[in-house]
């Protein structure tokens, strides 16, 4: 198991290439073996008027991380009545853990980089907001 302290002395760039390649590594295979299960068993058991085309692109879509997009997109969320006929909306909070491990680090390191702007604003921001309240 990789620490973080083996990474001493590598570069952002070498420690980004070895973190996304394992996410890869321990994500993708069970992940396409789960979209060719679920899309065999799916054509196999429900009926094609059960489907529609929001279930081919989530599936789709899930394969890139984006399926809880489309599920938004279209009103058919986790909690909609047309979920049950939805095989592939479960996909949904993998696209949240892939779109975290996409973002999450450049949002930090950018917040890292301007920190001292980000803490200027934001003590900007307190101070307005102490006034406003003290209005009250």
């Amino acid at each position: 198991m990789l620490r973080l302290a083996a990474f001493q002395g590598a570069t952002i760039l070498q420690f980004f290439a070895i973190f996304y390649s394992r996410r890869i590594k321990r994500i993708f295979p069970a992940l396409i073996f789960m979209l060719l299960v679920v899309f065999a068993l799916s054509t196999a058991f429900i009926p094609g008027s059960w489907l529609s085309w929001v279930n081919q692109s989530t599936g789709f879509y899930a394969f890139f991380g984006f399926s809880n997009f489309i599920l938004a997109s279209t009103g058919r969320d986790y909690f909609a009545p047309t979920t049950d006929f939805n095989p592939f909306t479960h996909t949904w909070s993998l696209g949240v853990e892939e779109q975290f491990y996409l973002i999450f680090p450049f949002l930090y390191i950018f917040l890292v980089i301007v920190k001292q702007e980000v803490y200027n604003l934001s003590y900007l921001l307190n101070i307005r907001h102490s006034v406003f309240i003290s209005f009250l």
